[in-house]
């Protein structure tokens, strides 16, 4: 795992960060967001899409750009398979997957192999700021 952008913001400011990770981001690409709830994972990706909702419910949300799913209620990797990600694969370069890190093993089978895999760890700091940090895996 190597740290490739690290940066501090308010989280009105994430429409900015928003364009600067699309630059560090190899499409195809699976994105992992790790973060405490409320951290903003899914404000952060409002920034790519504002139309983008949290798949909680749902657990996979196809946006204009890409997919956004939320494993947060999955138990075991098991339960990826079938949820059809085979199918989404094909329509999308860039998957955004909330709580998917515990699978990475799993996602890294499923996935065609030409895809770059990445973790974007959002957390709070004391002054009610955020800490981004994105690496590549």
């Amino acid at each position: 795992m190597k740290l490739i952008f690290e940066e501090e913001k308010e989280l009105p400011d994430l429409g900015a960060l928003a364009l600067k990770l699309k630059e560090k981001i190899n499409q195809p690409a699976v994105v992992f967001l790790e973060g405490a709830v409320g951290s903003g994972k899914t404000t952060f990706l409002k920034a790519w899409d504002p139309d983008c909702s949290s798949p909680t419910y749902s657990l996979i949300n196809i946006q204009k750009e890409f997919v956004h799913a939320d494993f947060y209620r999955l138990d075991s990797a098991d339960e990826l398979e079938p949820l059809g990600l085979d199918h989404y694969w094909e329509q999308r370069e860039l998957f955004f997957f909330e709580w998917g890190h515990q699978f990475y093993d799993e996602l890294e089978r499923l996935c065609p192999g030409d895809f770059c895999f990445y973790l974007f760890k959002l957390n709070l700091t004391e002054n009610n700021k955020r800490q981004y940090q994105l690496y590549i895996l």
